[in-house]
């Protein structure tokens, strides 16, 4: 699945979101907000891993 096509999926179910595309090996802040979904995407922008809200 593209960034695109998990980005539009995420919002449909949970619109009030912010959802980040990074790059898999990309270094990220560990808090937590449960108002961010991180979707790590590899170098053809698939999903590399389920993205996960915080």
């Amino acid at each position: 699945m593209s960034s695109e096509e998990a980005k539009k999926k995420i919002k449909e179910d949970k619109p009030e979101v912010d959802v980040q595309v990074v790059p898999a090996d990309a270094f990220v802040t560990m808090d937590f907000n449960a108002g961010r979904v991180r979707v790590f995407v590899d170098s053809n922008d698939k999903v590399a891993r389920a993205p996960r809200m915080g």
